[in-house]
């Protein structure tokens, strides 16, 4: 046992040694301040939006609820899938007029997830386009480097953040890193639907059923 627990820590001393080393630490610290601090722009412009310039409300009410619900469900999951344009939260606000929003906040957080899936599939697709070979390889080499380096931490950043999702899950398919770590890694949007869909159900005015 006590071998095990030596052996445990000198596994942590070493790792602790290497991402030291690699810059890991300062990289994740940056970033993690760039999501806070967008993350806080976007609350603040969207409690002012909600506030002073538009009902959400209202306009899930008179305008997406005249559609079915598998038809707007299905507009995100074709964003997610490609561009990422489209901003999930306005969906988010949507599962509100619903009798159990939160179930409904699990299905398009679901869908996000596999349109990020998809997009990093056919990023892994690209990589067998030559030009895009050449650019990963040789062009672009330094810069494709981190990503594969830092990969993890981009993916985290990016599935949380109020940003497009399926640009980074394609470079990230495009740049090989491991399907089975972004899998795991790319679960955190589901932390960013639930964690934006408390706070937008407190702050749009007027949210609930129609």
């Amino acid at each position: 046992m006590k071998s095990r627990k030596r052996n445990l820590s000198k596994y942590l001393e070493l790792l602790h040694y290497v991402n030291k080393k690699k810059g890991f630490y300062t990289f994740l610290s940056q970033n993690i301040w760039k999501l806070i601090i967008t993350i806080a722009i976007f609350m603040a412009i969207f409690w002012v939006l909600t506030h002073f310039v538009f009902d959400f409300n209202h306009f899930v009410c008179t305008h997406l609820n005249q559609y079915p619900a598998w038809l707007i469900m299905g507009i995100l999951f074709l964003s997610e899938c490609f561009t990422g344009i489209l901003s999930p939260d306005v969906f988010i606000v949507w599962a509100k007029s619903f009798e159990h929003p939160y179930r409904i906040v699990f299905i398009l957080a679901s869908l996000s997830y596999i349109g990020g899936v998809i997009s990093y599939s056919y990023g892994r697709l690209l990589y067998n386009i030559p030009m895009v070979k050449y650019w990963i390889d040789e062009k672009f080499q330094q810069q494709f480097r981190l990503l594969k380096k830092f990969g993890g931490v981009l993916i985290v950043i990016s599935a949380l953040a109020p940003l497009p999702f399926s640009p980074t899950s394609v470079v990230t398919g495009a740049v090989r890193y491991p399907f089975k770590s972004y899998l795991l890694l790319a679960t955190t949007r589901y932390l960013r639907f639930y964690g934006y869909a408390w706070f937008l159900f407190l702050v749009v005015k007027h949210s609930g059923p129609c």
